[in-house]
């Protein structure tokens, strides 16, 4: 049996307050403008420990995104391998589930991305979850040229509807 770590509470919590003043802080300021100084002021940290724990403010984007993409991931997984293998004949009505289903998911984070969907210096990281994402979905469960098509057409709907 896999033995887990057991996480510092001190540790999550200082990340925690990390992250909220730096979303807080986009929201207000926008990404480019948001220093490190201005996180660990909102956040009520020493900048020694900012550094504790992230490079800069591109590593704890990384790192937001990654653990992002760890709690949808297995959802994605699921919605696309229920579906497909459900609704194989019906490639529209496959499109349709795929869509609802998503948007559940993004209903879930819907603070997170509006945040990044709004400011333009987040464009880079919107686009690298976006790609990372699709490439993932469509080489584990995309086999014919049908639903290659049915994929594209869903993913992009539904990333332009956001």
């Amino acid at each position: 049996m896999k033995k887990q770590r057991k996480q510092d509470l001190r540790v999550v919590k200082t990340k925690t307050l990390i992250k909220n003043a730096f979303l807080e802080l986009i929201e207000l300021n926008g990404y480019s403008k948001v220093t490190v100084t201005d996180i660990v002021e909102k956040a009520m940290i020493n900048r020694n420990t900012f550094y504790l724990h992230y490079y800069d403010k591109e590593a704890l984007i990384d790192e937001m995104i990654s653990e992002h993409y760890k709690i949808t991931e297995p959802l994605i997984r699921k919605i696309l391998y229920n579906n497909v293998k459900k609704y194989l004949k019906d490639p529209i009505k496959m499109q349709e589930e795929i869509f609802k289903d998503i948007f559940e998911i993004l209903l879930e984070e819907i603070e997170l991305y509006r945040i990044f969907i709004m400011d333009p210096g987040l464009s880079g990281y919107l686009n690298k979850l976006k790609t990372t994402i699709k490439s993932k979905m469509q080489s584990e469960y995309i086999k014919t040229d049908k639903h290659k098509i049915a994929f594209e057409f869903t993913f992009e709907g539904t990333y332009g509807t956001i």
